[in-house]
């Protein structure tokens, strides 16, 4: 505030033509229609984020693809789901193209940070699923299997070992199979499921045979990458920060369950796999650090000045660029309801503790008759439709891109 008051007294006390170059340098420091689309979607305000992240998604430059990235997660989160999806495909099908993928000469002499983002495995891996979880609750199974079969197709580029470890897009492409009539097929994928993640009592057989409700949580915030290696020039990525560790959902005051983890997304983070990227910036980095302490051990400052000025040049900073709008996991709970309508509350737990300020209530949840129910559920504070404003839904409506269809107070 007191910066503004400063350049507005600058502007009331120059004339007209620096007036307005103050003023416009006064704006120009106000945060990006991003940032701030970023700020709403923190807050639960996803409409507003939508609105604030779509003016970027359409520019042709090198952060084309997480602008989609960011757009989609917005868009999914409010229930937009037509608008999501486009979001994510046009992500998607940059991530698998051919651009930028030939710049291994680029990035001997430029930051990697000025290359074209084409995101990590798992990031790919997860615009593919948001996808398929779309394409699933509208009942086109055969493009939500080919969704989710993309999703895994992303995760092959893992380090060796844990290439097969994407449990939940495995398990969604079973009950694909299931709806199409494919039993057999159905049957392989969700062993193999059950193989990646045992521990998940929502794999089981018995689960399979007798739910009709499929509850997917997200938990937490994305990992967070940094910078690692020598002269920063290697990216690592170390946890979000919350505290949430699993949830409970009841149903009209019945206890459904308690979630299972599916996917741990750090894990997913830091099994992504090194690529010939890593060997260049390794390399630039370790030349860096060469030059400075060159420099520094040179008895005439002459040499000494340009040898780090050389060194100060050369781009060797790693690429910090991430779709952070992720959650930290992906949780399942499956359950077996008769249809109508349900009053759903979620209660999240940091350990044993619960955390009443995250506490949920969803009104008006539709379980519907002769058709598996998919809902989606996010952790935050203070969210629900049962707290306005915003308006939000994070349940599945069908086609209409307005899922709003109402909200009361507890």
């Amino acid at each position: 505030m007191k910066m503004f008051f400063c350049l507005r007294k600058l502007c009331n006390r120059a004339g007209p033509g620096a007036s307005v170059l103050l003023c416009l340098a006064a704006s120009a420091c106000g945060p990006s229609a991003r940032e701030l689309g970023r700020q709403a979607f923190r807050r639960h305000d996803y409409a507003t984020a939508q609105n604030f992240l779509k003016k970027s998604k359409n520019k042709a430059n090198k952060n084309f693809v997480l602008y989609n990235l960011e757009l989609g997660s917005a868009a999914f989160e409010g229930g937009n789901y037509h608008a999501a999806r486009r979001a994510f495909e046009r992500a998607a099908q940059a991530m698998r193209g051919y651009a930028g993928t030939a710049e291994g000469v680029v990035s001997l002499v430029a930051n990697e940070s000025a290359k074209i983002f084409k995101g990590d495995p798992f990031e790919q891996a997860m615009a593919n699923f948001y996808d398929g979880l779309i394409y699933y609750r509208w009942g086109d199974y055969n493009n939500a299997r080919a969704a989710f079969h993309q999703a895994l197709m992303s995760d092959k580029s893992s380090a060796d070992g844990y290439q097969e470890d994407f449990a939940v897009a495995q398990f969604m492409i079973g009950k694909c199979y299931r709806k199409i009539g494919q039993a057999d097929n159905a049957r392989i994928s969700f062993e193999k499921a059950r193989k990646a993640c045992d521990s998940n009592p929502y794999f089981s057989r018995e689960a399979i045979r007798d739910h009709n409700v499929l509850i997917i949580l997200q938990l937490g915030k994305a990992p967070k990458k940094i910078a690692t290696g020598p002269a920063g020039s290697l990216d690592e990525y170390v946890p979000g920060i919350y505290r949430e560790t699993s949830a409970r959902v009841y149903a009209d005051g019945k206890l459904l369950g308690t979630s299972s983890p599916a996917v741990d997304l750090l894990r997913q983070a830091r099994t992504s796999g090194r690529t010939a990227k890593d060997t260049i910036q390794a390399a630039k980095g370790a030349v860096k650090t060469g030059l400075l302490a060159a420099a520094a051990a040179q008895d005439d400052p002459k040499p000494g000045l340009a040898l780090a000025a050389t060194a100060l040049l050369m781009p060797a900073g790693a690429d910090l660029r991430q779709w952070d709008l992720l959650p930290g996991e992906i949780h399942l709970l499956s359950t077996k309801l008769s249809p109508g309508g349900y009053t759903f509350r979620i209660e999240f737990f940091a350990g044993g503790k619960r955390m009443n300020d995250f506490r949920q209530v969803w009104h008006y949840v539709p379980v519907e008759k002769d058709r598996d129910t998919l809902l989606v559920f996010r952790s935050g504070r203070q969210k629900c439709n049962a707290n306005m404003p915003p308006r939000q839904n994070p349940v599945f409506r069908g086609e209409n891109d307005n899922a709003f269809s109402g909200a009361s107070k507890n």
